[in-house]
């Protein structure tokens, strides 16, 4: 067992002919509550049936009890003592599948940028300088005037691109966490804002960064709620289970909670009229380069959503 779990990031999962599991590795706990139980337990019962029976050739979506992300998995036959068991290797690829997407974006948004300003430079330019030849004709001038608006907003438009495709690398000290958002609550100055927190050390984070990350979070839970009976829920725990090395910090709000979750972290998208659609890529990147996760769900229980900050303490 010792030599299985050596295989750093793998879940090793072994099975007789019938489906009964007979080896399971301590990795296997990121994805089950308990491995000792999955011992004896059928594959048929515990769904993974359903997992090792895909086709094998990439990439697939599947939620364990305890995880969720897409997995690969590949397996191999072997006997012993004359019986036959199924070997089974699972990878979490989501954070690679991710980084993949994420090059893509980059690349595309990195040229789309480039392309636009280089028409944008002379548009604004020109239209500025044309505004004091046709002083005269007033539609002219306003003609020339909004050409020249539009032209610097859709540079400011494309600055704020240049964020997403150009993040600096995170300057780490060591912060009270509480402290850190107690400050980004004042900045905003809202009373729908409560705060609850627990005992812990501090944390090496870049305050500047998680606090442009806070405030995205925060802004969006209170631009979610109602004027008059919205309320934001900042707790601030230690992590327990497979998140018990990690400082958890959950921003829960009683609205309408996430209509289009597939779209959450794709670049354009909004459902703000004025907004980018990269406040929370850009807020996912900063926590991943802190070896941190977050995450956005519909609240299980009330209205509203959640959104899931949690940053390693080792």
């Amino acid at each position: 067992m010792s030599v299985l779990d050596c295989a750093l990031g793998i879940v090793i999962i072994a099975a007789d002919e019938l489906g009964w599991i007979t080896l399971a590795n301590n990795k296997a706990q990121t994805l089950f509550l308990d491995p000792q139980t999955l011992v004896g337990q059928s594959t048929y019962t515990l769904g993974l049936h359903q997992l090792f029976e895909q086709p094998l050739d990439g990439p697939i979506s599947f939620k364990f009890p305890n995880a969720k992300g897409r997995w690969q998995c590949f397996q191999e036959k072997f006997i012993d003592k004359g019986a036959t068991y199924q070997l089974y290797f699972i990878t979490d690829v989501s954070h690679l599948l991710r980084m993949e997407e994420l090059k893509s974006w980059k690349n595309l948004l990195r040229v789309l940028s480039h392309e636009i300003n280089n028409s944008l430079t002379p548009i604004a330019s020109l239209s500025q300088s044309m505004q004091s030849c046709v002083k005269d004709d007033e539609d002219l001038s306003e003609g020339l005037q909004l050409i020249h608006q539009r032209a610097k907003s859709l540079e400011s438009f494309i600055k704020s691109y240049r964020q997403f495709t150009h993040l600096p690398t995170p300057k780490v000290r060591l912060v009270r966490l509480e402290k850190l958002v107690e400050c980004c609550v004042s900045l905003l100055n809202d009373k729908r804002i409560q705060i609850s927190h627990d005992e812990h050390d501090e944390i090496a984070v870049d305050p500047a960064l998680l606090e442009q990350v806070l405030i995205n979070l925060l802004k969006n839970a209170l631009e979610a709620c109602e004027p008059e009976t919205g309320k934001v829920i900042v707790d601030i725990c230690i992590g327990t289970g497979m998140e018990q090395r990690s400082l958890i910090v959950k921003i829960t709000d009683n609205g309408k909670g996430i209509a289009n979750m597939a779209n959450l972290f794709v670049p354009l998208y909004s459902t703000k009229k004025q907004g980018s659609g990269i406040g929370l890529l850009v807020s996912r990147q900063i926590i991943e380069a802190h070896g941190g996760q977050l995450s956005l769900e519909n609240n299980v229980t009330s209205s509203g959503a959640v959104a899931t900050i949690s940053l390693p303490t080792n």
